[in-house]
């Protein structure tokens, strides 16, 4: 893992000798007002560049305390992007809509960079996030490696970020996920700030995860990591979270043996229409340091909520942990965790396609030679009936609220699977028939 970070930093302090000491042309800006770059124009007036000319494609640029807003498609592809000398008041936007293509970036001193809905930034090599807050609402690309030093990084609701490398999180900083982030390399966390996949957040690491230092982890919507997990031995801090993580399995989690704990960690939890008639919601937990009980909660319509089941947890321990009841018919569960100290947090809430027996009415059962289907609410039913070994032995598609089968009596002695689709809503319902003769 040590080798991993020195080659991360070692190339980030690369891109920084070269805008210190690029043997190529350096340029800093001398705005001091807010400027609006709506053309190659307005980019090219040397009168911002101090008359000596303007930044081309392989340039170093340096936004010294500058107020800059990008309304217009530039392409730098080779330019090397740095930000100094500025407070809060100073900032760099990218507007909606807008494409902004440069070779690498620096951003740092406080200075807030934005990437509006819908606009995209594209950094060709690596990029730096040091002491800046920086926020993604429209899409982030950076084809090499993405280093967040004491600072931030969010990813909105409505953003997206790739990182063709790895992604290196360390001192203070923090990285935010309401939207999509996919990490094609590692992610490595060796400081002390935060991680949050919020609820709606999905973040995918197609390497390896590595937590060092004292980061707090929390995972409220879904991590996805396609390579291993590996807590250092001195790691503190804490992970917790009531989303999904995917791909850590029990023989890849050695646990945190140092002053680390891990807090309660849902691996999964979803809900199974296991036979004919049962619903089963299934959990899979990493932790369960200082969890008391688990209550599982129902709702007809996603607001309401009541108690459906209780379960006892198993206590702390360092291994998956599966649980699974049977529940009555609700379409919306959530999980609440209830601590030793009786606070608590909410999972995510899960749904299925099942509809409740009462929408659909299959009669009489058994049957000899006429089957009557009623459903309560039109619509554009697909009804499917299958015997025994699979045949396929009557289908129709209709939008009435009832209709009748006679082609039952034709039909030999037996079980039957009435298989009824609602297309509109993408649900579905399975009934068991008996032929009689």
């Amino acid at each position: 893992m040590t080798k991993k970070i020195n080659l991360i930093l070692l190339v980030l302090f690369s891109l920084v000798t070269k805008l210190v000491y690029g043997q190529v042309e350096n340029y800093t800006s001398t705005w001091d007002y807010d400027i609006v770059i709506t053309s190659q124009a307005d980019w090219e007036n040397i009168a911002n560049w101090g008359n000596a000319g303007f930044p081309d494609s392989d340039d170093n640029v340096l936004f010294n305390g500058a107020r800059v807003v990008i309304d217009y498609d530039l392409t730098l592809s080779d330019a090397n992007f740095s930000f100094g000398g500025g407070t809060s008041d100073f900032f760099f936007t990218i507007k909606s809509g807008r494409t902004l293509t440069v070779g690498s970036l620096f951003a740092n001193q406080n200075q807030p960079f934005t990437i509006e809905s819908n606009a995209t930034l594209i950094v060709n090599d690596s990029m730096s996030v040091d002491n800046a807050p920086m926020t993604v609402n429209g899409q982030l690309t950076v084809k090499g490696g993405l280093n967040v030093k004491n600072g931030s990084l969010n990813v909105s609701d409505t953003g997206s970020l790739t990182a063709e490398g790895s992604l290196l999180l360390n001192g203070s900083a923090s990285l935010n996920i309401d939207g999509t982030a996919t990490i094609k390399e590692d992610l490595v966390i060796t400081g002390s700030g935060d991680l949050d996949v919020n609820l709606g957040g999905d973040l995918t690491t197609e390497g390896d995860f590595y937590i060092s230092g004292g980061p707090n982890v929390t995972i409220d919507g879904t991590y996805e990591v396609k390579g291993d997990f590996f807590p250092s031995e001195s790691a503190e801090g804490k992970i917790t979270g009531g989303g999904d993580i995917i791909g850590i399995e029990g023989d890849d989690l050695p646990g945190f043996t140092g002053d680390a704990t891990l807090y309660l960690f849902l691996v999964s939890f979803h809900v199974d229409f296991s036979n004919i008639n049962d619903l089963y919601v299934r959990w899979t937990t990493l932790s369960e340091y200082q969890v008391d009980y688990f209550d599982v909660e129902g709702s007809f319509d996603g607001v309401n909520y009541e108690s459906v089941a209780k379960v006892s947890s198993v206590g702390d321990h360092e291994r998956i942990q599966e649980y699974t009841i049977e529940v009555g018919y609700f379409k919306y569960f959530r999980l609440k965790i209830v601590n030793m100290d009786r606070s608590y947090s909410y999972s995510k809430v899960i749904t299925h396609s099942f509809l409740p027996a009462a929408h659909i009415k299959v009669y009489p059962n058994p049957v000899i030679d006429q089957l009557n289907i009623e459903f309560n609410r039109e619509g554009n039913q697909r009804v499917e009936i299958f015997n025994s070994i699979g045949e396929l032995e009557y289908t129709l598609k209709t939008d009435k609220t009832e209709i009748k089968i006679e082609e039952v009596a034709t039909w030999e002695r037996g079980v039957y699977l009435v298989v009824i689709s609602d297309e509109m809503r993408g649900s579905r319902e399975v009934k068991k028939i008996f032929v009689s003769k």
